[in-house]
């Protein structure tokens, strides 16, 4: 079969069967492949997107199966690392982050709808974030982040960060939120102290200065905004 005579064959075909053949590339390309091939769309499918409604519990299971999945080890998949083949990302760790961005942003649309269930949600996903930078088997490569992740992370941190402000109290809201503070003073730069101050009301903002200052990481969080 040639180049030539598959497109001439694929010309003459129903939208049915190309869309099938479609999804079925889709599943089996990398990260980095479907950003090549894809990448140009996202802008016109953000635009044309019909907004669905989104079953909270339903997402909450499957972050709940993902993240048992993960401690699993079931996205873990080791191989014989050396000089020539380092650079070689598995299958597995691509399929993690595809999965992780796309939970993520479900967990955003979610906010909108039902925040209360989006923060659980965005809790669960962070922890396992946690999981994943401090070094637990949850992927294989040679260097890895959430700068694989095919998402914008600070937008899932500020979404996560404002629901969270609406439906938390005082304790439960600085809870969820340190650890993300902490995080930023040493892995990333999400600036989630800035976009926790300006979310919370006032009794929350005390509590959260108070405790921020309580564990000696206001001059790490300074240096980082």
């Amino acid at each position: 079969m040639t180049k030539r005579n598959l497109f001439e064959y694929l010309k003459e075909q129903e939208n049915e069967l190309l869309i099938d053949l479609l999804q079925n590339c889709y599943s089996k390309m990398s990260s980095q492949d479907k950003c090549d091939v894809f990448g140009s769309l996202a802008q016109m499918v953000n635009q044309n997107q019909v907004k669905s409604q989104i079953n909270p519990e339903q997402l909450l299971q499957e972050i709940q199966q993902f993240q048992e999945d993960s401690l699993n080890e079931v996205y873990y998949a080791p191989f014989d690392m050396n000089s020539k083949n380092y650079m070689n990302i598995p299958k597995e760790t691509d399929e993690w982050f595809d999965k992780i961005a796309d939970l993520l942003a479900d967990t955003m649309e979610l906010a909108n709808q039902n925040p209360s269930h989006a923060v659980a949600c965005f809790k669960i996903l962070f922890d396992l974030i946690k999981n994943l930078e401090w070094g637990d088997n949850i992927v294989f490569a040679d260097e890895c982040g959430m700068w694989m992740a095919p998402i914008d992370e600070k937008a899932c941190v500020k979404v996560y960060i404002e629901a969270a402000a609406c439906v938390l109290d005082v304790v439960e809201y600085v809870d969820h939120i340190l650890p993300l503070i902490r995080r930023d003073c040493h892995a990333s730069t999400n600036h989630a102290y800035t976009i926790a101050t300006g979310s919370a009301n006032p009794e929350q903002l005390k509590f959260l200065q108070q405790t921020v200052s309580k564990h000696k990481i206001r001059n790490l969080v300074l240096e980082n905004i």
